[in-house]
């Protein structure tokens, strides 16, 4: 398929990321077609295919390769890694057109004989529903055969971990010494201080939404362009306090889902978010994320922190014990520019536990009633494991 093809199978606000992403302008008077054809021409060039490949790693850049010979189905085992890759731009997904009545057909005969075969001829059913392939547009694979070097293929291997390295020094520490980055680095694979010198005016400038910015004079990276007061102020909180190294799978994780999904108190409250306030995946997701970024960046106030929480989930009075803890065990779990990257858990003593709790039920909120349906039996949403009325929901 021709890159067209997928344009046009992308609404303006697909169209006005992938925009930003490229460092594309789009005027908004603009119709659809205008802004594709801008995508297009930006993207149809050697150094754009060559920067947004840099992105990749040597098991997605394996996926692209295939995808170059001709589209395919990805196992369910490759589906991380084909989201990667369609996040460089380089390739789409393309999805077979289905007959939804094949579907409507097994939900009846489910219906009617839920004890026989109907319900696994129901599952592949869906399963085949959303099935799709990873395609390449037949303009970039020529793009690609040119600039397809050995002296690419070994910048891509360095920079596609570098700039995953900066991802999570930015989220860390937000000014990171080349020294500390290169120990981040090392987490996967060796390198000189010199050698990541010399790659860092290549990389930094951005990858979709991480920016950041080499100050060759001072020997450090930067989130993003601030002044020297900001840069200051967010020294003086770190103090003389040592960075955190992360491992090499939570920069992977932090890359993917620009959080760790595998953190208790974030898995408890997006199963809260999606079971019990009607937030679909994507919306959890999001609101979790954003927590997170606020937290990170000690961002706000403890009442501006569980008014956020309120607002977010719509939740009544009764729920304020509940929504106290889940915003408790977040902020003690997260990884604080402040702290350098550690959490406040890692470096409070037992006698500082009480650290958020000291006088939150004496804020003031302003709440509203809603039905959210917690059964006093059922596992409290806190994730502490006891029951509703033996946790959060016993009465204050």
């Amino acid at each position: 398929m021709k890159l067209m093809e997928h344009l046009s199978e992308c609404d303006k606000d697909e169209l006005e990321e992938m925009g930003q992403n490229l460092g594309v302008t789009l005027p908004p008077k603009e119709s659809a077609k205008k802004w594709r054809e801008r995508i297009a021409k930006t993207l149809l060039t050697p150094q754009m295919v060559a920067a947004r490949l840099a992105t990749l790693s040597d098991s997605e850049m394996a996926l692209f390769e295939r995808a170059c010979d001709g589209m395919f189905i990805p196992k369910s085992s490759e589906l991380d890694d084909c989201f990667a890759v369609q996040q460089s731009l380089c390739a789409f997904p393309y999805e077979e057109d289905k007959d939804p009545l094949d579907i409507f057909r097994l939900l009846e005969e489910f219906d009617r004989n839920p004890n026989g075969d109907a319900g696994l001829k129901l599952a592949e059913g869906f399963k085949k529903l959303g099935d799709f392939w990873l395609s390449v547009p037949e303009e970039i694979v020529p793009i690609y055969r040119e600039i397809n070097t050995p002296k690419f293929q070994e910048l891509r291997h360095v920079s596609s971990w570098l700039i995953r390295c900066l991802a999570i020094c930015g989220e860390f520490y937000a000014v990171t010494p080349v020294s500390i980055l290169a120990r981040v680095y090392a987490c996967k694979e060796p390198i000189s201080e010199d050698k990541l010198r010399q790659l860092l005016p290549l990389v930094s400038g951005g990858a979709d939404n991480w920016v950041w910015v080499y100050q060759s004079d001072r020997d450090r990276v930067l989130r993003r362009d601030m002044d020297e007061q900001e840069i200051q102020s967010i020294l003086d909180r770190q103090g003389n306090r040592d960075f955190y190294i992360p491992q090499a799978d939570e920069i992977e994780s932090m890359w993917k889902d620009e959080y760790p999904l595998t953190i208790p108190a974030y898995e408890n409250l997006q199963i809260f978010l999606e079971q019990y306030c009607d937030m679909d995946v994507m919306e959890a997701r999001e609101a979790v994320n954003e927590l997170w970024e606020m937290l990170a960046q000690d961002d706000g106030s403890l009442q501006e922190g569980l008014q956020w929480m309120i607002d977010t989930t719509d939740a009544g009075p009764k729920f304020l014990p509940l929504l106290v803890t889940l915003y408790r065990n977040c902020k003690k779990s997260t990884r604080c520019i402040s702290l350098r990257g550690y959490t406040l858990a890692e470096v409070s003593s037992p006698a500082d536990e009480n650290i958020v709790q000291v006088k939150e039920m004496e804020l003031q909120f302003d709440m509203k009633p809603r039905k959210i349906n917690i059964g006093r039996n059922d596992p409290c949403p806190c994730g502490s494991g006891a029951k509703y009325k033996k946790c959060c929901g016993r009465a204050r």
